[in-house]
């Protein structure tokens, strides 16, 4: 629109002003949502006679619409008589659900009744019935007389309510898609563009929304746990503190982006600032930025002396603008000057400048309402979050007087949020007054910046240069220090300053570049765009920058120099198990059979179930108290480590397995001071590593992988780290136990600890293998002596004493790509890291540390990277990531090294039965799961026959992993560890154990499979993460303790996993304190 005369400056008034009160009322539907969501995940803990749960919003769902079945209802009436609380929860459900529908009858009616009257007395109607079913669901609640009438009537009800809910949906839509009325659909499409205008600030938003406030278990538990830590010491109210101070930031940069936006709509639709045309391109922003990638990629690492440039990436990142620029200057150049050639002839006919979409004066408004609107939902977010974080305490326990203010605080600035960003919206709004004094002129300048339409557009620019420039020094500042922020703001204010740099960092680019459009190269045939596509340009720089460098500089295993600190030997299977037979320590239990004296031996085998810092909490506390620690009866709190004979089960375990969190927790028990593991654990469970690997995230990886220059760490010397290796040194900084060395120099090698002899799991993204992070050598080239000549060259034992197997006696060559799938791999598709990966030569692995091995199996999706080893020797670079990709439980490990090690215990009991003596011991394995999960304990749903059609997907999707889950797993370890498999008929037979040890062994360990699970009871959900709170450990203790306190009978209980065979801690401590 050039020449267009340049319109007046907007009035007061002019600003689209949202709906007060219908933001409140969906604001506080929100928050009444969120509440009886935390309410329903509680009622739906309450186990009934038949291992079931019945959710409220089972009971009174949409679920109802299809299944009317008074089960539920039955139910909930037995439990209220067996817990006292489900009485109040029901009540305050009910109470709470009247409001939300007063709120939804008075919304929908501001909403339909003008216009739509049928659809809004459907839901009058719909809403009348729902009061119903408080009522009846209130006579439950109450125990009266008539519970057996309301348990029948209340299922039906509840489909009549969403039978009319739905009824008044279809009306709406079906006015909505009625021929000759688009006005909605315009609506829909300038609504939808407004948020593309915006989309910046949508994607800063959005992951804010998602963890705040999507209801549901793991993961979208973590930043409600992360903000109950919050009330936990005076760190977690600092932590808070920042958090806030980190969304105040957030709002105002999205107000102020989102009003630049806004200016730049106006713009296109009412005329060009100033002398009526379009300003010209800002050809040098792309060489100053090409030469300020050059001026940093050259004077960082040499101020900070990191080392790890890759000048490659840093080519493509500074020469993807340095190319634009030139290009844009060459192409103006020509344009500028006469056509003297057939080139710029060329470019005179064919280059020009494109035309902007054209906009009409209706864009306007949506644009800079929702602009507003993003900026306001800022603080409606944080509030949010705190409602969902801090309700589950309240309603369980009555909660903390913090978690009462905090509760009411962020329901307060939820709802608040909207009259009081309404009343500082307007007071932004500029005004027709003429500046008198000093504060006037420079609040006159700040309106100015902030009201789209200004008659010019200079200050808008300077704003977002000053912000591209700030966000840059930002981001370099904060990736630098991301240890220091990890522990002194949180994790939540590490994730939104992290957010708030990036978003800056693009959109500011974008505002920048907005007013004059796309540089000249954009201009050419075929490309013709009129702004510069800042976003795509970024995402195909990244592409490409990372093909032109090696992964292992981003995101190298930590470990020492092969060459100079080389991984020491390890021990083989065979000469830990000889080792853990000397051990004195170990427990113990003697019985008389068949005349002689025998001493069963107890052998630990442990699987952790990986799960975050839920699992490694629930790994070590499992393990301590089976080293002998107890806690209060109440689960409340932990009592002195067990001494001497008390503590003989820290000496019984030979090895263990597991995953992920698991696999942390087990690493933590192998170094920890015996029974001491728990508190190793609480160390790290804290802001410290997650806010650090936050930075890393978003920061540090982000910025070495696009612009190949390397951010230093305090403390790290000259060496790179990336996220993985953040969050590694903060748990080595806070507990001893994971700084220190994997390979211990252990001779004999006994493990002394709870753990044993570590076998963890990681996976390969580059073949699909299993990695095994072992001490131990897992192939073993000794066979026994009574059946070697059974065996070829090269091959291991089968479960019965017969060769089945191929091992590498002699060592195994390396295959090109790196597979498993060759016959002389220690299990199936799996390979022995530290053999494969250990020779002193540059790209193999030297000594590593504790929290290092870990995290191999621990290198959870986005929070964490895959790790790069290798080359080395022959064999390939390969990417190590989280071990729960291949088998999260563990168990699949002892399974697959069965061969190994039941042949062991195999050999071991066939030559003390054989022998002369009157007193001789065995040894009987027992293995321990350890699950952090929870459900574990409930009754499988009874599904019904299928129709047809769907038959083969309902098939595949419930029998394709059935043969891998944890089930089978736990089916094949107890066959693998019962009486008839340990050599115990050498005096009768090689195949038919002796009757009496077999029945001794069955009295003394009636299960050799104990299931260490969380019971299902009411309870603040432990979330799958790395940072876990004191109500959270509450949770796990409380679940420990119900463990202690349980044992298995198969006739009497109810527990699922007892009812299938499989003990429980307290059968395994039996057990191990009949040796005691």
């Amino acid at each position: 629109m050039a020449g267009a005369p340049v319109p007046p400056l907007p009035e007061r008034g002019s600003r689209p002003r949202f709906d007060i009160a219908t933001a409140c009322a969906l604001t506080g539907i929100t928050v009444l949502m969120v509440v009886l969501g935390e309410i329903n995940r509680l009622s739906g803990a309450v186990l009934d006679d038949r291992a079931r749960t019945w959710p409220f919003t089972d009971l009174m769902g949409p679920s109802r619409l299809l299944d009317h079945s008074p089960d539920g209802w039955r139910s909930v009436a037995q439990a209220l008589a067996q817990d006292g609380r489900l009485q109040g929860w029901l009540v305050g459900y009910l109470l709470l659900d009247l409001v939300l529908i007063v709120l939804y009858v008075t919304l929908l009616g501001r909403l339909l009744h003008p216009s739509l009257p049928s659809a809004y007395r459907i839901v009058l109607v719909a809403a009348a019935v729902d009061l119903t079913e408080n009522g009846l669901a209130l006579v439950v609640a109450l125990g009266t007389d008539h519970v057996p009438l309301a348990a029948e009537v209340l299922p039906w009800v509840s489909g009549a309510k969403w039978l009319g809910l739905l009824l008044a949906s279809v009306v709406v839509l079906r006015r909505l898609f009625r021929r000759g009325d688009p006005s909605w659909r315009r609506a829909v499409a300038r609504v939808l563009r407004a948020l593309y205008t915006h989309r910046f600030s949508v994607v800063a938003l959005l992951p804010l929304l998602t963890m705040s406030i999507l209801p549901g278990p793991d993961m979208l538990d973590q930043l409600p746990d992360i903000q109950r830590r919050w009330t936990d010491d005076p760190t977690g109210l600092a932590h808070g503190v920042a958090a806030s101070v980190a969304l105040a930031v957030l709002g105002v940069v999205v107000l102020v982006l989102g009003r630049m936006r806004s200016d730049f709509t106006w713009w296109r639709v009412h005329g060009w600032p100033e002398d009526g045309d379009r300003p010209q391109p800002l050809v040098w922003f792309w060489l100053i930025c090409a030469g300020a990638v050059l001026a940093i990629a050259v004077l960082l690492p040499a101020v900070t002396g990191t080392d790890g440039r890759s000048w490659p990436r840093v080519l493509v990142f500074a020469g993807v603008p340095a190319v634009i620029g030139a290009a844009s200057l060459l192409l103006r150049s020509w344009l500028s000057g006469p056509p003297t050639g057939p080139v710029t002839r060329w470019v005179h006919r064919q280059v020009r400048r494109p035309d902007a979409r054209v906009l009409r004066p209706e864009h306007v408004r949506p644009v800079r309402a929702v602009g507003d609107i993003l900026a306001v939902l800022v603080p409606v977010v944080g509030g949010l979050g705190l409602v969902r974080s801090f309700a589950a305490p309240i309603v369980l326990d009555g909660g903390s007087a913090w978690s009462w203010v905090l509760l009411m605080l962020g329901a307060g600035v939820a709802l608040a949020a909207w009259p009081v960003g309404d009343a500082v919206l307007e007071r932004l709004e500029p005004t027709q007054h003429v500046p008198r004094t000093r504060s006037q002129r420079v609040w006159g300048r700040l309106t100015s910046i902030l009201s789209p339409g200004h008659p010019t557009t200079r200050r808008q620019t300077t704003v977002a240069a000053a912000l591209l420039a700030g966000s840059t020094l930002g981001l370099l500042v904060v990736g630098s220090l991301p240890a220091q922020l990890g522990a002194g703001v949180g994790v939540i204010a590490c994730v939104v300053l992290a957010l708030t740099l990036l978003t800056t960092l693009v959109a500011g680019a974008v505002v920048l570049l907005q007013y004059g459009g796309s540089p000249h190269v954009f201009w050419l045939p075929g490309i013709r765009l009129s702004v510069a596509p800042v976003v795509t340009l970024l995402v195909v720089t990244l592409l490409v920058a990372g093909t032109v460098g090696g992964s292992s500089d981003v995101h190298g295993v930590r470990s020492a120099d092969a060459r100079e600190r080389p991984l020491p030997a390890r021990a083989d299977l065979r000469t830990a198990f000889e080792a853990w037979l000397a051990d004195p320590g170990a427990c113990r239990h003697t019985v008389t059979a068949g005349g002689r004296e025998v001493t069963l031996r107890p052998m630990l085998l442990v699987a952790a179930e990986g799960g975050g810092v839920r699992g490694a909490y629930w790994t070590a506390a499992g393990l301590d108290v089976l080293s002998g620690r107890q806690m209060t009866s109440d689960g409340g709190s932990w009592l002195a480590p067990a001494t001497g004979d008390g503590a003989c089960g820290a000496r019984s375990t030979l090895l263990s397995g597991g995953a992920s969190g698991g696999a942390v927790g087990l690493a933590t028990t192998r170094f920890a001071p015996v029974g001491g593991a728990r508190e190793e654990v609480v160390r790290i469970t804290g802001a410290d590593a997650l806010g650090s690997g936050v930075v890393g995230l978003f920061v540090r990886d982000l910025v070495y992988s696009a612009a190949g220059v390397p951010l230093p760490v305090a403390g790290a010397g000259s060496r790179w780290v990336d996220r993985a290796g953040l969050m590694e040194r903060s748990w080595e900084h806070n507990t001893t136990a994971l700084a220190h060395l994997f390979l211990p120099d252990e001779t004999p090698p006994v493990a002394g600890s709870a753990s044993g002899h570590l076998v963890l799991t990681s996976t390969s993204a580059t073949t699909g293998c299993r990695m095994l992070v072992s001490q131990l050598e897992l192939a073993d080239p000794e066979l026994p002596d009574d059946v070697a000549e059974n065996a070829a060259p090269g091959r291991t034992l089968g479960l019965g004493g017969t060769a089945d197997g191929d091992a590498a006696a002699e060592g195994p060559s390396a295959p090109a790509d790196g597979s498993c799938d060759a016959l002389d791999r220690p299990a199936p598709r799996s390979v022995d890291l530290l053999a494969d990966y250990a020779a002193a030569e540059p790209g193999c692995l030297g000594e590593l540390s504790t929290a290092t091995a870990s995290m191999l199996t621990a290198r959870f999706p986005y929070v964490t990277p895959s790790g790069v080893i290798g080359p080395c020797g022959e064999w390939p670079v390969q990417q190590l990531v989280d071990g729960g990709y291949t088998e999260n439980t563990g168990l699949g490990t002892l399974v697959d090294l069965a061969p190994q090690w039941l042949v062991l215990v195999q050999e071991h009991n066939r030559a003390a039965l054989a022998g002369s003596e009157d007193a001789i011991e065995l040894v009987v394995p027992l293995v321990v799961y350890l699950d952090n999960g929870t459900g574990s304990d409930l009754a499988a749903p009874r599904n019904n026959l299928t129709n047809e059609l769907l038959v083969p997907p309902v098939a595949n999707s419930r029998a394709a992993k059935s043969q891998s889950d944890t089930g089978a797993l736990l089916q094949r370890v107890a066959a693998l560890t019962g009486p008839w498999r340990l050599g115990l008929g050498a005096t009768i037979g090689p195949d038919v154990p002796h009757p009496e040890i077999v029945e001794a062994i069955e009295q003394w360990r009636p299960h050799s499979v104990v299931v260490v699970n969380q019971t299902t009871f009411p309870s603040v959900t432990a979330p799958l993460g790395w940072v876990l709170s004191q109500d959270s450990m509450d949770t796990l203790d409380e679940a420990m303790q119900r463990q202690v306190e349980s044992r298995c009978d198969p006739a009497t209980t109810r527990d699922v996993l007892c009812a299938r065979g499989f003990g429980t801690l307290g059968d395994a401590l039996a057990v191990l304190g009949a040796g005691s």
